[in-house]
């Protein structure tokens, strides 16, 4: 593929690993959140605004498949973004970013006024991977439970503790 093939064309592998490369109609657009906490104070006016980091990235697509088997190839790639898994985004610039297929998946096909032209509307959420974000733990009722009562058990050792009385005026 030569290097302007590649600017026009984005290369999505499944989480099963097969590779599916697609023009793009619409830009290469990416959606940032920002994270922000607001705070507003009684009798003064505007508000504090605290940065608290950044958020996911959405990369939405209208991806475009030619040819004689653009239909093969379109419900290919929308039976690949139904997968469950992980999946890699290959930008034309050369970023890679660990994404999981989003929202509604909209495909149009009209043999009449497109011959040989399939797409796939979708939005691509950049993931996180790594273990490195927190992670709940559920606690199980049996293991409260345990809690409580060694608790309850250790409360009335020392109070016991506490009552040692050897005669009868203490």
């Amino acid at each position: 593929m030569s290097w302007q093939d590649s600017l026009v064309s984005v290369t999505y592998t499944a989480p099963s690993g097969k590779a599916f490369t697609f023009h793009y109609d619409n830009g290469l657009q990416r959606e940032t959140d920002l994270k922000t906490a607001t705070f507003t104070f009684p009798g003064k006016d505007g508000a504090y605004i605290q940065p608290l980091g950044r958020g996911g990235r959405r990369f939405p697509f209208s991806c475009s498949f030619y040819g004689a088997d653009c239909i093969k190839e379109a419900d290919a790639y929308e039976e690949a973004l139904c997968e469950s898994g992980y999946g890699e985004l290959q930008y034309p610039t050369g970023q890679k970013y660990k994404v999981v297929p989003t929202g509604t998946i909209k495909r149009t096909d009209n043999p009449i006024a497109s011959a040989n032209t399939s797409t796939v509307e979708i939005t691509f959420a950049e993931t996180i991977t790594d273990d490195k974000f927190p992670a709940t733990a559920a606690t199980s009722t049996d293991a409260i439970e345990a809690a409580a009562d060694s608790f309850a058990e250790s409360a009335a050792q020392e109070f016991a503790d506490g009552l040692k009385i050897t005669n009868v005026s203490e």
